[in-house]
């Protein structure tokens, strides 16, 4: 497909940036144009564009991870995610000294430049800066505002369990307009301050946040909300338990499917 639309996926930045080289079919340009991207990138956050350099050849050197993202991972799977994303951006800058000994219209066709200018595009999304404090108080501000501006119950609890209540969140606060280290880092957040039997709202808000990163979520974390949400069944505030449930089930099949379909299950005998 010689069409720009299948560049759609791309992150802007990169997106405007390699256009003009796929539209004259210099795929050999779009491709090291996007990989100069991604080392620009390492040198703006850290002030060194050698991948081996920040991330190092393990990908164990910590010394740039406050800069990438902006604050220290909480535990295992956020380091070994951080190691990934190391790896990635070292594939990359192998691949890009490879590609200084080609010549320029060796090899490439569309689709192979788009997967190449594909891996650059996921480099580029897995770094970023971390989420200032501030951003989570205006976050929690956003989620009240839209839970506030349904006039019945019953709208928003249909919008729960499909989701939709997220295209009513201002275009800063879209999910698409965080790198994945921030929704990490969010849901770590998340998790850390889940209060699921203090009040219905409260509630409310806490499975609004858990769906933005459900993306994010592991079956691990689904056990920890699925504790949360039946530690107090005489007195039970975990309103919008179900759709949340019914959200994770719908949109991510293979997230926890066992213990969410048992879940589901016991608050039907509940009713």
């Amino acid at each position: 497909m010689n069409s720009s639309s299948d560049l759609d996926f791309l992150l802007p930045e990169l997106r405007s940036h390699v256009a003009q080289y796929f539209e004259r079919n210099d795929y050999y340009q779009a491709v090291t144009e996007a990989f100069k991207l991604v080392r620009l990138r390492l040198e703006e956050l850290t002030g060194n564009e050698s991948a081996s350099r920040v991330f190092g050849e393990n990908t164990l050197n910590e010394q740039y991870w406050g800069k990438i993202y902006g604050c220290s991972p909480n535990n295992q799977r956020e380091i070994d995610y951080r190691r990934a994303v190391g790896y990635l951006h070292l594939a990359i800058q192998y691949f890009r000294n490879e590609l200084v000994h080609q010549v320029a219209d060796e090899r490439f066709d569309r689709n192979l430049a788009l997967s190449y200018v594909a891996t650059a595009n996921l480099a580029l999304h897995c770094i970023g800066p971390g989420l200032p404090e501030e951003w989570f108080d205006l976050f929690n501000t956003e989620l009240k505002a839209v839970h506030g501006a349904y006039r019945a119950r019953r709208w928003f609890y249909s919008d729960l369990a499909s989701g939709g209540w997220m295209s009513k969140l201002s275009e800063g606060f879209q999910a698409d307009a965080l790198v994945p280290s921030q929704l990490q880092r969010l849901k770590e957040a998340v998790l850390a301050d889940l209060e699921l039997q203090h009040s219905y709202d409260r509630s409310n808000i806490e499975f609004m946040k858990l769906e933005f990163v459900a993306g994010q979520l592991s079956d691990e974390d689904i056990d920890v909300i699925i504790t949360a949400a039946e530690s107090n069944p005489n007195n039970d505030q975990s309103v919008g338990f179900e759709e949340f449930l019914r959200y994770c089930k719908q949109k991510y099949p293979t997230l926890a499917s066992d213990q969410v379909e048992n879940a589901l299950s016991r608050r039907a005998v509940a009713e």
